[in-house]
């Protein structure tokens, strides 16, 4: 998942994070700011759908 390359912790972050990052987006001067936890959210919950990544019954992440 390509995500994971930025972000360790994209399953976590588009649900419990405050999402400070949007508030400084630049692009909030002329337009909305880019909305990066809802981006987050949606790509794990359909990473998760499609069975890209799963959870083990003891709770880990599993990548196959």
């Amino acid at each position: 998942m390509r995500l994971r390359q930025t972000n360790n912790f994209p399953e976590f972050t588009g649900r419990v994070c405050p999402a400070p990052c949007e508030a400084a987006c630049t692009l909030g001067i002329i337009d909305d700011p880019v909305a990066i936890k809802s981006v987050e959210l949606m790509i794990v919950d359909e990473a998760y759908r499609q069975g890209w990544i799963s959870v083990a019954n003891h709770g880990s992440l599993v990548y196959p």
